[in-house]
């Protein structure tokens, strides 16, 4: 007996199913398989060999460290200059009758040595007479004080109330002491000028020229170094 036309369709259908299978399922059993391999690969791969790993020490040099005191020499040239120069001058007037004998171009000195010496007999006598001023003027003002105590107490005596400044001689008693501190100053100022007779080094230093001997007449502020 012959097929139908039915039969054959189904089984043409049935062909072109496998195949189509087989085509879908070829790339997966390829990966299958790959992956199958590659662990059984690891599986049997031999074990890399263990090797101890030497450290070798690098040679160090060791220093105890210690801390003392240094002393850096520095060689250099060059023109050596003062920190400070100053001009010696005479605050008074008078003929110079001491000169240090140190005190010469590159002559050393220290701090409050006597460099010069003017002639002070002028000047002695002034504190002598300014100091006579001051005793007297003292003695104007302790009697004009012990007046006008006295003309207070001669008007609380005779019960008298208002008494003017000038009877009891408080002007008068202010004079005497605006006299009295007028010669004490003036008395200040002759002992003042008495010391600067003596001209002294204001520090160590040296001296690089000098301007004036003894017997030079000098004049306030005219350089002697």
């Amino acid at each position: 007996m012959s097929e139908g036309p039915s039969e054959a369709k189904t089984g043409s259908g049935i062909g072109l199913l496998i195949k189509r299978l087989v085509f879908l399922a070829l790339p997966v059993a390829v990966l299958v398989l790959g992956g199958v391999g590659f662990v059984a690969m690891g599986a049997f791969k031999p074990e890399p060999e263990e090797k101890a790993e030497t450290i070798e020490a690098l040679p160090v040099l060791t220093a105890e460290a210690f801390s003392e005191p240094v002393q850096l020499k520095v060689r250099s040239q060059g023109a050596v200059t003062a920190r400070a120069e100053v001009s010696l001058a005479s605050q008074i007037s008078g003929r110079l009758r001491y000169v240090a004998p140190d005190f010469l171009p590159g002559g050393q000195f220290s701090r409050g040595d006597v460099l010069f010496r003017l002639e002070d007999q002028e000047y002695k006598l002034r504190v002598i007479q300014a100091e006579a001023n001051v005793a007297q003027a003292r003695t104007t003002f302790i009697r004009e004080t012990s007046e006008s105590r006295q003309a207070s107490a001669d008007a609380a005596e005779l019960g008298v109330d208002a008494v003017s400044d000038l009877a009891l001689r408080r002007p008068q008693m202010a004079e005497a002491e605006a006299m009295l501190a007028s010669a004490e100053a003036a008395l200040e100022e002759a002992k003042l000028q008495l010391n600067r007779a003596i001209i002294r080094a204001p520090f160590d230093g040296r001296v690089r020229t000098k301007l004036a001997d003894i017997g030079a007449f000098v004049t306030p502020g005219m350089q002697l170094g």
